[in-house]
């Protein structure tokens, strides 16, 4: 697989030329001739919500979102669908309830919104490399995510991780959900 790490992982300053359905179609192509299986779509809020309110999915940046998830998936690649939002609820998380919710929430919305697509081509995955050391808060907020894209996406594989930047020695601290659909991704 390949990481499409400046599609929507942070908001695009050029969304007219980068995201141009004509420059992604090359990209899915040029992917698929280089003999890619699937790709890793990261997102933030700031590319899929409503600025204020990060648990409402923002209708003009999801169709952008959706192409780009739909041209995949029409192409033959795998998608897995993954929050890297650099700053703003990611941080927050670490250390706040009320964050913890609302990220919950835009994953539970988000994954409401995808799970029309085919369960066995499109992947959740809560959250790449989350940077925190805390692997007892991550066990939280990992769980609560799982929980509420299940909810939403009951079909669909879910990928979950470790702490501190999903390394394969923080493995052992994740406390594992009772999920046969979840898989656990690590880095090595």
């Amino acid at each position: 697989g390949i990481n499409l790490s400046d599609w929507f992982s942070q908001p695009p300053t050029d969304p007219e030329g980068h995201l141009d359905p004509k420059n992604m179609a090359k990209d899915v192509a040029l992917i698929k001739a280089m003999g890619f299986r699937h790709v890793r779509l990261p997102f933030s809020e700031g590319t899929i919500a409503d600025g204020n309110l990060p648990t409402a999915l923002n209708p003009e940046k999801m169709k952008r979102f959706d192409a780009a998830v739909d041209m995949l998936l029409a192409g033959g690649l795998g998608v897995i669908a993954d929050y890297c939002g650099g700053g703003g609820l990611r941080k927050a998380i670490e250390k706040d309830d009320a964050a913890l919710e609302k990220f919950a929430a835009l994953w539970r919305v988000l994954a409401k919104h995808l799970s029309s697509r085919d369960p066995e081509s499109l992947f959740l995955e809560v959250l790449n490399e989350p940077v925190m050391t805390d692997a007892a808060r991550w066990n939280v907020i990992q769980k609560k995510v799982l929980a509420a894209m299940r909810e939403s996406a009951p079909r669909h594989t879910l990928l979950a991780t470790s702490s501190e930047w999903s390394e394969m020695y923080r493995l052992p601290l994740v406390e594992v959900v009772a999920d046969r659909n979840v898989v656990y991704n690590v880095h090595y």
